[in-house]
């Protein structure tokens, strides 16, 4: 495709008509960029359980022609107040929205314009876009869509790069210090019973693990001052089918740090493109907390992501200290997109930037810091130590 050829849009709500053309997990770091949330895979499984719900619908954008389709961009498009609202997809399921790039293709501002062009067009055209969680750059390039008009999301993705070794990388990330004192819980967890840490072997047992983690997750998530993301029996049934799923499950690494055969601590993540994508975490509480489980597995879970091979490891979204603590790189600066195309839209906008705009003033960021902090103040010793724990663990 040459500058002085027009490019080719076209945009679908039928998800049947684009799905053999639209890369999946396996074409990731081969033929395609991009995050692993645009993917066939992710697309299906969200159609199939989230999107039954029926508040938004799918809206799918591909850039080229025919054999030489290059980019490819999911959407919902959600009706909020008789306003249509363009939206990235499986917002809730996605820690990242941007598009699947082919490699070597051309992505920037002309195809950016073309796209915008083509989205105004039909009777179904969205009355404003917003997309949250925008990543700044695809594989190194910036994300052209931030020129529809961009502001800084206020968490950021944070990636670890696998390389020099495992005990080299080890060494550098835990101090001596944490290194004798994870070897001295290790040692007082095993005389509970035989310790073992690895990934499920099979689909049912994959299964049984991620119902665990789903039950722990909400019992840890329980009183807290934030919600818990697994809430929901569509969001369960999502996770669960991307587990069980024919060309997924073979992506989906379920590990659990057992005790005597019992879990006590579990991680869900994605492995693609040598890139583990970690997403789910839960551990057990009580008089668990007291060994780290949830760090040891960390700790285990990073050990065998470089025996497998991989380059990189994603935490995911969250400003979490433990995870700018093991990061190699910057923080993934994320951003929140906002344009509207119609006189509907531009109130929605109008809107959305004056809550933004109250919500990062000065005097109601201190009001929420102290609301923060005196919840935190009137817990007991024991909670206090379980969210600790969570911090220390992900």
């Amino acid at each position: 495709m040459t500058a002085s050829q027009p490019i080719g849009v076209r945009i679908t709500d039928d998800w049947a008509s684009v799905r053999a053309a639209w890369p999946g997990l396996s074409d990731l770091g081969r033929s395609v960029d991009g995050p692993l949330f645009q993917t066939r895979e992710w697309i299906d499984t969200w159609c199939a359980t989230l999107g039954e719900a029926g508040d938004t619908e799918g809206r799918f954008a591909i850039l080229g022609d025919g054999e030489a389709a290059r980019i490819f961009l999911p959407f919902v498009v959600r009706r909020a107040h008789g306003v249509r609202i363009l939206e990235g997809f499986g917002d809730g399921t996605a820690d990242y929205h941007a598009p699947l790039v082919s490699r070597g293709a051309a992505f920037g501002p002309a195809e950016a314009d073309a796209l915008w062009a083509a989205l105004g067009r039909g009777p179904g055209a969205p009355d404003a876009v917003h997309l949250v969680k925008a990543l700044a750059e695809i594989a190194g390039r910036p994300n052209p869509l931030l020129a529809w008009g961009a502001r800084p999301y206020p968490m950021s993705g944070h990636i670890a790069r696998l390389e020099g070794g495992w005990e080299t990388w080890f060494g550098r990330h835990f101090g001596r210090d944490t290194q004798k004192t994870l070897a001295r819980k290790r040692r007082k967890l095993g005389e509970l019973g035989p310790i073992e840490t690895r990934y499920a072997r099979d689909g049912a047992e994959a299964l049984e693990w991620l119902s665990a983690l789903i039950a722990g997750k909400a019992a840890q998530m329980a009183g807290a001052s934030v919600a818990n993301g697994l809430a929901g029996e569509r969001t369960a049934a999502f996770y669960e089918r991307l587990t069980r799923g024919d060309t997924a499950a073979e992506h989906v690494k379920v590990y659990a740090l057992t005790v005597g055969g019992a879990p006590v601590a579990l991680q869900w993540g994605v492995a693609a493109g040598g890139r583990f994508t970690n997403l789910l975490t839960s551990y057990a509480a009580g008089d668990w907390t007291r060994f780290s489980p949830g760090l040891l597995m960390f700790r285990d879970l990073i050990e065998d992501r470089f025996a497998q091979g991989d380059s990189f490891f994603d935490f995911g979204i969250g400003d979490e200290g433990y995870k700018a603590r093991f990061s190699d790189d910057p923080a993934l600066a994320l951003w929140s997109v906002l344009r509207a195309r119609t006189l509907r839209g531009r109130g929605y906008v109008a809107a959305q930037l004056a809550r933004y705009h109250l919500r990062n003033a000065p005097s109601v960021r201190w009001a929420r810091r102290t609301l923060r902090g005196l919840r935190s103040a009137g817990r007991t010793g024991a909670e206090a130590g379980t969210k600790a724990e969570a911090a220390q663990a992900g």
